[in-house]
């Protein structure tokens, strides 16, 4: 009976031991990602469940050089993340290089940051920053798709005159903003109505859609031909005899379209033929 209650202490004995190795051992392992360089600069700071050293608390990362630097303050899911704006404009990288924006855990200059998901939509329509799964637009930057003050040449600023930021989106704030567009300058889209650039029939009127081409009227917000005195304004009619209107274009109408040209003056062709003068 002696013997039994002695080998029973005994085994209590090695289990408490085993117990305090363990929490000593524990210990010593906390205190390894304590002093450890990640602990100073990422507040990796805790023990994880794995092994590892993670940011298991706030405090872990606000007495990192990470929030200090970079306005990563929070811990979550075992990281120092930016949180909030207040984050952010507490850091040295808000003072220093104006990053005073909290996006996707980061400290960024929203009005010049471009997320790489949103590439093809930054270029075709200035959505360049993923906000709740949908690319938007936040600045004229990304409207100019640059993070310089003037506009890429395939930018929705520099094609369509959508240079400013209204909600989400990039709208034709004002003429100024269409008349340097190359719709503008190409198809007389230069007046700014409802957020885009259309053309008006008084921009139509003097632009060389109507003088060459005579598209001298307005229709949903584009150049067109809509009648024969637009094709009569044209140097086609004059030159080439096309002077009818028919189907949104101008062609030779008539004989007598193609004799009161230059081309049936010069060589001859006088006779109107498939919308054409011939001979």
């Amino acid at each position: 009976m002696r013997s039994s209650t002695m080998a029973w202490n005994g085994a209590r004995g090695a289990l408490g031991v085993g117990a305090l190795l363990a929490l000593v051992s524990g210990c010593d392992e906390a205190r390894r990602c304590q002093r450890s360089p990640d602990c100073l600069e990422l507040g990796r700071c805790s023990l994880a469940a794995d092994g590892g050293c993670a940011a298991g608390t706030t405090q872990d990362c606000t007495g990192a050089a990470g929030c200090r630097k970079e306005g990563k303050c929070t811990a979550a899911d075992g990281q120092c993340i930016a949180a909030s704006n207040a984050d952010c404009q507490r850091a040295e990288i808000c003072k220093q290089n104006e990053m005073c924006d909290v996006h996707r855990g980061s400290c960024v200059k929203l009005a010049a940051h471009f997320d790489p998901e949103c590439a093809a939509k930054c270029r075709s329509d200035g959505g360049c920053v993923l906000r709740l799964g949908v690319c938007v637009a936040v600045s004229p930057h990304h409207c100019n798709n640059s993070a310089l003050d003037a506009p890429d040449r395939e930018s929705v600023c520099a094609l369509q005159g959508r240079c400013a930021v209204q909600g989400d989106d990039c709208v034709a704030g004002a003429a100024g903003d269409c008349a340097k567009s190359k719709g503008c300058k190409q198809d007389a889209r230069c007046a700014a109505v409802g957020g885009r650039c259309v053309a008006t029939d008084e921009e139509c009127a003097k632009h060389v859609t109507c003088t060459g081409w005579g598209r001298c009227s307005a229709k949903d917000g584009n150049c067109v031909v809509a009648s024969d005195a637009d094709c009569r304004k044209s140097t086609n009619c004059r030159e080439t005899g096309l002077c009818t209107a028919k189907e949104g274009k101008c062609v030779a109408g008539s004989d007598a379209d193609c004799r009161q040209a230059r081309i049936c003056q010069k060589v001859q062709r006088c006779r109107a033929k498939g919308g054409k003068c011939d001979r």
